[in-house]
């Protein structure tokens, strides 16, 4: 393994660690802005360089594991398979709706589409 293929999974192994502890079934306000800053630390440290396909791969893993939390954090609500220690009700009437996301944006809901059956 050379060492940018360690250095990516390294990153992998990171983002592993913080989705498993902070973003699973079961979350909460705190571990989730927690597992936030823990990847934008991840990403801030790390530059695939020369470019590896690992590394391209550990960036969008972060970049994917991000958006998540994003979404997640803003859900004021459990829903489905993930509770939020925090928000225990569903809310249908606020969140009953798509999540769309952007990177470096904050989340908004898409009015247009109700969800049902969910």
């Amino acid at each position: 393994m050379s060492c940018e293929e360690g250095r990516a999974a390294a990153m992998v192994s990171g983002i592993q660690e913080t989705a498993w502890r902070d973003l699973g079934i079961v979350r909460e306000s705190e571990g989730i802005r927690s597992a936030i800053a823990r990847i934008e630390a991840l990403l801030a440290a790390y530059a695939p360089s020369p470019p590896t396909r690992q590394g391209l791969e550990a960036v969008n893993m972060a970049s994917v594991a991000s958006l998540i939390a994003c979404c997640a954090l803003a859900r004021h609500e459990s829903r489905g398979a993930h509770f939020r220690s925090d928000f225990p009700v569903r809310d249908d009437a606020r969140f009953g709706h798509s999540s769309l996301l952007a990177m470096g944006e904050e989340p908004s809901l898409l009015k247009g589409e109700r969800l049902t059956g969910w």
